[in-house]
């Protein structure tokens, strides 16, 4: 419309009873958020007024993605039905992961993907920062952040912190380790295996650079949580030697303690026989595919969606986002964006599709595979029909 509704427009829209006003109850105003230890329970009651009660800013916040959810429109008139809610996540770690590097975001496509973790109560967004090139720029490493790629200045960063911590959300950042490090090897503190630069691990200058980087990031992002990823590598990368391995973790772990960090290790570094310490933590990732293969009987998902710039590797399940592995925290599970072939909204649109397939392996994991394949489109449809997504893969057939 040219000119905004007027007073008869929605003495009309709510001609039965409209509510006007929601009640919330809050006994814990503080807006520092660990996914971790922060109390996320929620209460609602609608009767005739709506009353909210939660121990933390991002149960306040819950409950009113919640009560958007309720609103049924019935013609002109909007109705939210009475009832009683509880309710609390089953899971503290519940993460969405996008890489910002192969392609530069906007700030608005970051503020998406916010937005769509938000929406999805996942409180978590993890955020890749370093593939060929470094996407913050370091003194100590001005050549990694080349001029003809991108970066996030400290503004930016701030600004998405903020509005990610409004929302019951933490932006995590992560940084590949060891391997997809070819940002180091103008230092000659790289070597090529299997295609890649990896960092070598049997120079000794690679710490000092190491802690430069974590030393930034800590000064970049308010949270101690930084995500140590990286690709699986081969052990003959590294003179098929355990002790190397074991040597370079210890010391990226000693280094964390020293700036004071919260690191998550691939699950793979777990095979090097790695000594946590109380507060790191392990991401369960292998696993997680073989899970989904069984639950598609070895349908692979990236060749069931070829080319649509999504990954895969970590949309399977939200079951175990998070517990006790070997007697150590574990995270796995979740939605991880890559950006290599898409960028912006249209990752954003490909992230919803992990939504609905992991909605739907855990309640048909034993089922047929177009049967599967099926209900996920039925459950893409759902989503678009609520703004979310594109629906049907290649819209064939069309929700």
């Amino acid at each position: 419309q040219n000119e905004p509704p007027s007073q008869q427009y929605y003495q009309k829209l709510y001609k039965t009873k409209a509510i006007h006003q929601v009640e919330v109850t809050m006994t814990q105003d503080i807006l520092v958020f660990d996914p971790l230890t922060t109390n996320e329970h929620y209460e609602i009651d609608i009767q005739t007024s709506i009353i909210i009660k939660a121990q933390h800013p991002s149960g306040v916040f819950n409950a009113f993605k919640t009560l958007v959810q309720m609103i049924v429109q019935r013609g002109n008139e909007y109705i939210i039905n009475g009832v009683t809610i509880k309710d609390y996540p089953a899971l503290p770690w519940r993460h969405f992961q996008v890489d910002l590097c192969s392609q530069y975001h906007e700030d608005r496509d970051v503020i998406n993907y916010i937005d769509y973790a938000a929406v999805q109560k996942l409180n978590v967004l993890i955020v890749q920062l370093s593939c060929k090139h470094f996407t913050i720029p370091i003194m100590q490493l001005k050549h990694a952040t080349h001029t003809k790629f991108h970066y996030y200045d400290r503004f930016q960063i701030q600004k998405w912190q903020n509005y990610a911590r409004s929302r019951g959300v933490l932006v995590v950042p992560q940084i590949p380790l060891p391997t997809q490090t070819s940002w180091f090897s103008f230092m000659n503190l790289t070597k090529e295996c299997a295609g890649e630069q990896i960092l070598d691990l049997q120079s000794d200058l690679i710490y000092a650079n190491i802690k430069s980087v974590l030393q930034r990031i800590a000064e970049y992002f308010s949270t101690q949580y930084v995500h140590l990823g990286g690709e699986r590598f081969q052990s003959d990368c590294f003179n098929n030697s355990q002790q190397i391995l074991t040597d370079f973790y210890n010391q990226i772990q000693k280094i964390g303690n020293e700036l004071n960090l919260k690191l998550i290790f691939n699950d793979y570094f777990y095979s090097a026989k790695l000594q946590l310490n109380g507060k790191n933590m392990i991401h369960f990732v292998s696993g997680s595919t073989q899970r989904s293969d069984r639950a598609l009987h070895a349908w692979d998902l990236d060749e069931m969606h070829p080319n649509d710039g999504f990954n895969y590797f970590y949309a399977d399940s939200w079951r175990d986002l998070y517990k006790m592995q070997y007697g150590k925290s574990t995270i796995g599970g979740g939605v991880q964006i890559s950006s290599k072939f898409c960028n912006g909204q249209s990752c954003l649109q490909h992230a919803f599709r992990g939504v609905a397939i992991s909605q739907v392996l855990w309640k048909n994991k034993n089922g047929d595979p177009s049967e599967i394949q099926q209900e996920i489109e039925q459950f893409n449809c759902v989503l678009m029909r609520m703004g979310l997504g594109h629906g049907t893969y290649d819209s064939n057939p069309p929700c």
